[in-house]
């Protein structure tokens, strides 16, 4: 019984190999992007090249302030988390200190710690991708016409700021998860 088992799983993984193509990719099964009328042709290109900028007017300059202030809420959402972060990955830090054996609570307790800060890390990663829709929007605000030199400016600084903050604690994860292996 074991033995068909093992045959069969085996056999099993072989069909499927043969499926996959260079690389381990799978075939597209679906319609492709020419078929969906998404590939353009150069002749189709030119042409929307070719066609009048949209000027800005009321409505989008509404938009791009309620841009500016949502980028305002994200930085005061970022500076929260930055402190709370900040906060556990000292309380990491301490925890390890409190590592005696792998199987006390000093371990426990470290463990418990890296998954909050896992969390914190999360939250911080979430206002990360909204800054990012948000140097989006800015870029689309651009094209238009609009300036947006000074919300690009801050937008590009706090993704910075926060890119900077993940790292660390990126370092601070790796290194606890190295002390509490050893």
């Amino acid at each position: 019984m074991r033995t068909t088992v093992i045959i069969g799983a085996l056999a099993t993984a072989l069909v499927l190999s043969g499926c996959s193509g260079y690389r381990g990719t799978w075939p597209e099964l679906g319609p492709t992007l020419a078929d969906a009328g998404m590939v353009r042709s150069d002749t189709e290109l030119t042409a929307i090249s070719d066609m009048p900028s949209i000027t800005p007017n009321a409505e989008t300059a509404g938009t791009l302030q309620a841009v500016d202030s949502r980028l305002a809420q994200l930085t005061v959402d970022y500076a929260e988390l930055e402190g709370r972060l900040t906060r556990q990955m000292r309380s990491v830090t301490a925890a390890l200190g409190k590592v005696g054996e792998r199987s006390g609570s000093g371990w426990s307790l470290a463990q418990l710690e890296l998954s909050r800060l896992s969390q914190v890390e999360g939250e911080v990663r979430s206002v990360r991708g909204d800054v990012a829709n948000i140097a989006a929007d800015l870029a689309s605000f651009s094209a238009r016409g609009l300036k947006v030199d000074q919300p690009v400016a801050r937008t590009g600084s706090l993704i910075n700021q926060i890119d900077t903050l993940l790292a660390k604690a990126a370092a601070s994860r790796t290194d606890a998860r190295e002390r509490l292996a050893s």
